[in-house]
């Protein structure tokens, strides 16, 4: 019994700075929105969330297609806003100039409820009207076939969004860290459930950088691995939520129980002791 046939996708979001580097809004940069997106072909897809760009890339089998699709989409997204002197800017959070915020469409958020792993919660989108910061996230798609015949595909879902927290989400902590983005939509445990699989969405929008592609892949692929194994569902399964205001603790006690070794998740070397961004 495992899980098969995976496939790897995302709707990575993005800031959208000046010539100069200074964030400015996505809105009349760029067409299209979530419901009517613009088919860049070949799967990609383009369109404007809040004041942010987003896009969507084709699901793929391979690291070699995943890492070349992300850079794919962002050459597309570059290509775009190049007639308005723009380009996108991989980041977690970026505060924006008041007039920026003003527009009705940058006080419109998400509406699709989402799910919680750890308290099996549907939790509402958050609103962060009156904020002057927006937040990105690089959602993981993740499709797959699975074969356990005791475990329905949607608990198998929550087992999964768990696992990716300690695969991907906690350790990407250790590397950087935003509490603005943390306590609104890059929570620990978001996903929503898909026909093809499920939506991770704890990952934070600094990761869609070229130089953590790599590191995000085989983190997916080993929390995958793992989760094709039914002794390892069933200690996820049993798990507290891990507390982030002590993260790495939290990181020694879920590894010890689940028989991880940090050294091999991490990207390069874990700091010391993890820094909360302002």
């Amino acid at each position: 019994m495992s899980i098969s046939k995976i496939t790897i996708g995302s709707d990575p979001e993005f800031f959208i700075q000046n010539k100069k580097g200074k964030v400015i809004s996505s809105i009349g940069l760029i067409e299209g929105t979530k419901y009517n997106p613009t088919d860049m072909g070949d799967g990609y897809a383009v369109f404007k969330d809040n004041v942010l760009g987003e896009g969507n890339i084709p699901p793929t089998e391979t690291r070699e297609g995943f890492i070349a699709n992300m850079r794919r989409l962002k050459e597309i997204m570059n290509e775009v806003l190049a007639e308005h002197d723009a380009s996108i800017k991989s980041s977690d959070v970026e505060e924006f100039d008041t007039k920026d915020l003003n527009h009705v469409e940058a006080n419109i958020f998400g509406c699709d409820a989402y799910n919680n792993a750890w308290s099996k919660r549907m939790l509402a989108a958050p609103s962060l009207e009156g904020k002057n910061y927006r937040t990105a996230g690089f959602h993981i798609h993740v499709g797959y076939t699975s074969t356990f015949e005791d475990i329905e595909d949607l608990h198998l879902n929550n087992l999964i969004t768990k696992a990716f927290d300690a695969f991907v989400v906690l350790p990407s902590y250790l590397e950087y860290f935003d509490a603005r983005r943390v306590g609104n939509y890059g929570g620990l445990g978001q996903y929503r459930n898909k026909f093809y699989g499920l939506e991770c969405r704890s990952l934070g929008g600094f990761f869609t950088q070229d130089k953590y592609l790599p590191w995000v892949y085989d983190r997916v692929q080993q929390c995958l691995e793992a989760c094709s194994k039914e002794a390892f569902l069933v200690k996820i399964d049993a798990l507290a939520e891990p507390d982030i205001e002590d993260v790495n603790q939290s990181i020694k006690i879920m590894y010890k129980t689940l028989e991880l070794d940090i050294e091999k998740l991490v990207f390069k070397t874990p700091k010391k002791q993890l820094k909360h961004a302002d």
